[in-house]
C-alpha cells in the first residue's frame, strides 16, 4: 500500500469517526444539561 493512499483512507476513517463522535459529544451534552436542568441549578 503507498503512504499516499494509506493517508487517504486514514483521513476518510478520521473525517467519518470524528462527525460521530462529534456527535456522542454532543448527546452527552444535552444529557448533562438535562440533568442540571431538573436539579434547579440553571
Amino acid at each position: 500500500m503507498k503512504l499516499s493512499s494509506f493517508i487517504r483512507e486514514w483521513k476518510k476513517q478520521a473525517l467519518f469517526h470524528g462527525v460521530e463522535s462529534l456527535k456522542l459529544q454532543h448527546k452527552e451534552i444535552q444529557g448533562y444539561l438535562k440533568a442540571v436542568e431538573k436539579e434547579g441549578l440553571i
